[in-house]
């Protein structure tokens, strides 16, 4: 009987020792998941911000070049009057 008891505890210590190993496992899985997260939040805040820069960068080139267009145009028209009134 005390030999059957022994044993059972013996099993039920690998037992809780293997369960051990396996929550660290866990534990060691799920901490490299988050930091992997984390490190892909940043390098998405860091594209994120530079893709809020390129944007900013063409909407002033754009301006730029609106700008040019109306004053390419009003030359083009006060040449044209100029040579409808010769």
């Amino acid at each position: 009987m005390l030999d059957s008891l022994a044993s059972d505890v013996s099993e039920l210590r690998e037992s809780v020792s293997e369960l051990k190993d396996s929550v660290d496992g866990v534990r060691v899985t799920a901490q490299a998941s988050l930091q992997l997260a984390a490190q892909q939040q940043q390098e998405n805040e860091a594209r994120k911000a530079e893709l809020a820069a390129w944007k900013q960068e063409n909407e002033r080139r754009f301006n730029e070049l609106e700008e040019w267009k109306r004053e390419s145009d009003r030359r083009f028209y006060t040449l044209l009057e100029e040579d409808s009134d010769l």
